[in-house]
């Protein structure tokens, strides 16, 4: 054999011994959804290769923003093209009317043939387990809907407002409003000591400010004037945010739950504090990727009646993120919300917590629940008079330290590796 040949195959020697020693089971992971959390795919593909999977990318295709044809969107992600739709155009509830919205022609057209080329991947790389971000995002509900099709196990996972801390599904594999939270609860309640709790409690509230993410953060200690008048803290949440999409329960809009609190304040003489959220004076939109602009307030602009109202009560609309969440929360009497976790740090400081909307945190026996829209000027009425808050403040605690304690993870590499073999049965 001549030199040039034993060259060539000492060359292929070393890829040949990779290939063989390449692992055969696999998982796939939506990419570049990874860095929402703030951890890096190549560290988790690293991760998971060191225990015997390769993983799989699954990403957006190159021909996201041009399909070549029309498809039907399939019914298991009407979902995800409500989301989608809510945020390119902005509007919660979207107006999914196909012979009225191009965009909703586009979008499930989109979500179609991203999804039979997503399951054709799978059928080529056999995943045993499908690991994605929140549920609603296109690709992250494109890779669920595969997964479910196929038979594959899908695991979800999520930032919460702390973080240090990820949240997860294996069940729904959405995170935003059909997780395990309430389960773990009742799972654990009659098996934590107070002293457990009382400590959490402590340590939790005292330094919340400091754990808590960029896009949750607020100025420390700017707190509204003084106006002489009881106030009402409404706790506000990124208009197109996916818990609002899928989590307004009863209500049309978030601009109705804000109406009917400004409402009530002017009936009852309390002054309205409306918190609006961080991100959308200084973040941007998933999906479009573009200034939220002060998005809910655009919309509070668009109804003068709303804006009216909102004049006449001499309310504090914090539109730019000037005040402190925590020192207005101190300033009220009364925390409203459509089901944000603030609501249930609310009732941790012991102020009674008016839940519009559905709340992974709702009918545990510390908020006060909207059932419908007619009844929340009686809802806030208990709210005035809520017996017990010692009780309810307990309560909150238990439901908390369980939550972050016993059910979310660190969010670590570490944690989503071990999370994954916990899904195949390899570690418990």
């Amino acid at each position: 054999m001549s030199m040039p040949v034993l060259t060539r195959y000492a060359t292929l020697l070393p890829r040949m011994v990779s290939r063989l020693r390449r692992p055969t089971r696999s998982i796939a992971v939506t990419h570049p959804y990874l860095g929402w959390l703030g951890l890096d795919f190549g560290a988790v593909a690293a991760g998971l290769l060191s225990e015997g999977f390769r993983t799989v990318a699954v990403r957006a295709p190159a021909a996201w923003a041009n399909p070549s044809t029309t498809s039907p969107c399939p019914a298991i992600l009407r979902d995800a093209l409500r989301y989608a739709v809510a945020v390119e155009t902005e509007e919660v509830p979207p107006d999914l009317d196909s012979d009225r919205q191009p965009i909703v022609r586009l979008w499930g057209t989109r979500l179609a043939q991203m999804l039979a080329q997503t399951e054709a991947a799978f059928r080529r790389n056999r995943p045993e387990l499908v690991v994605l971000v929140q549920g609603y995002e296109p690709v992250n509900a494109v890779a669920r809907a595969a997964a479910l099709n196929l038979g594959i196990p899908a695991l979800a996972i999520e930032n919460t407002a702390i973080n240090s801390r990820m949240l997860w599904d294996n069940v729904s594999a959405i995170t935003t409003n059909r997780s395990l939270a309430a389960n773990y609860y009742w799972r654990y309640r009659q098996s934590i000591s107070e002293e457990a709790v009382s400590g959490f409690v402590e340590s939790f509230t005292s330094g919340l400010r400091g754990s808590k993410s960029a896009e949750h953060s607020a100025p420390v200690g700017s707190t509204a004037p003084d106006c002489g008048r009881p106030n009402v803290l409404f706790l506000g949440q990124v208009f197109t945010d996916s818990s609002i999409v899928f989590g307004l329960g009863p209500w049309l809009s978030p601009l109705d739950v804000i109406e009917a609190t400004v409402d009530w304040c002017q009936q009852q003489g309390y002054r309205l504090l409306l918190k609006l959220h961080p991100k959308e004076s200084m973040g941007n939109a998933t999906i479009t990727d573009k200034p939220y602009d002060r998005l809910t307030y655009r919309r509070i602009q668009g109804r003068p009646a709303l804006m009216q109202a909102l004049e006449e009560n001499q309310a504090i609309v914090d539109v730019d993120n000037r005040f402190d969440t925590y020192a207005l929360l101190f300033q009220s009497d009364i925390a409203v919300t459509i089901n944000s976790q603030a609501g249930l740090e609310a009732a941790l400081f012991g102020k009674p917590a008016v839940v519009c909307g559905d709340a992974f945190y709702r009918g545990l026996g510390f908020t006060l629940d909207v059932a419908h829209p007619v009844h929340f000027d009686l809802t806030m009425a208990q709210a005035i008079t809520q017996a017990n808050r010692v009780s309810v403040r307990s309560r909150a605690g238990e439901f908390a330290y369980i939550y972050y304690q016993r059910y979310c993870r660190p969010k670590t590499v570490e944690s989503i590796v071990d999370l994954a073999l916990e899904q195949l049965g390899l570690i418990r």
